[in-house]
């Protein structure tokens, strides 16, 4: 099982300024079903870790880099990093008024999530935790 570090609460996008917004045109992530939670993002990176979604084999295939496709971090829907030696990887992204980073660390076993109510803000906690976690 992995070591979790939870950074954002979830926090629900149907407030006043979403229901203005849609009243603009734009709809808010909730309504687009970019809602999920920490503990959901964990649920999916233990599955994904402990072969409950795809054997080994796949599992290496979908989340290691793939050096052909002249990007030298991507992984099929997952960006595969090392930083001081130790390997990360993950996918983040977000929409008008969220955004979200998960961070899978399979040698140390941490998973980083974070979550934000706002268009960039996770990826920046991310990163700021990842920085800080021991190498082993």
């Amino acid at each position: 099982m992995y070591r979790s570090l939870y950074v954002l609460p979830t926090i629900e996008l149907d407030d006043p300024l979403g229901k203005f917004l849609t009243t603009c045109g734009i709809t808010s992530s909730r309504r687009w079903g970019g809602y999920t939670t920490v503990e959901d993002l964990l649920r999916f990176a233990n599955a994904l870790t402990q072969h409950k979604l795809l054997n080994e084999h796949y599992t290496d295939l979908l989340t290691t880099t793939k050096p052909e496709t002249g990007d030298a971090h991507y992984a099929y829907g997952f960006e595969d990093n090392v930083v001081r030696g130790v390997r990360s990887f993950g996918h983040s992204g977000g929409a008008p008024g969220m955004n979200g980073d998960l961070l899978i660390f399979p040698q140390t076993g941490y998973v980083v999530v974070a979550l934000a109510n706002m268009d960039r803000g996770a990826q920046r906690e991310a990163s700021w935790i990842s920085e800080r976690l021991p190498a082993q």
